[in-house]
């Protein structure tokens, strides 16, 4: 069976920067040198839970803040709100909805919801566009 990647990416110059910022706090290059050794003494899979941990922890620089949320912001028609879902740090879709639809109807998201696939460019675009917009109001569930 084939696990999930922590991170995806979409472009090899992406992949490289982002080895670039792991090796700075890691070096993957001298632990791959260490990994036969280790296995000869015995010591490789305590090794590897340790190695896996400190990876993800790393990786989780370039997830969200929150790993479900809405971003809620105003909308083409003045009646209405649009909607960025985001579940599980992987974008779901967006949605336009009533102008006097609450956060605690979340079940009903599905209904307005236009699913999208998810892919890394979308992920960048949503993260730097909520640095640098500050009037959109973000609800994590």
């Amino acid at each position: 069976m084939e696990e999930e990647p922590l991170i995806k990416v979409t472009t090899p110059r992406i992949a490289a920067q982002m080895l670039e910022e792991f090796n700075q706090g890691y070096s993957f290059n001298q632990v791959a040198h260490l990994i036969p050794r280790m296995k000869k003494l015995g010591t490789f899979e305590s090794f590897r839970t340790s190695h896996n941990n400190k990876v993800t922890q790393m990786a989780q620089r370039f997830y969200f803040q929150s790993p479900n949320f809405i971003i809620m912001d105003e909308a083409s028609k003045p009646d209405a709100r649009s909607l960025i879902w985001v579940e599980d740090n992987k974008y779901r879709g967006y949605a336009e909805v009533p102008s006097n639809w609450t956060v605690h109807q979340i079940h009903e998201l599905s209904a307005y919801i236009k699913e999208h696939a998810d892919d890394p460019d979308k992920r960048v675009i949503i993260r730097n566009w909520m640095k640098r917009n500050d009037k959109i109001k973000v609800f994590t569930y």
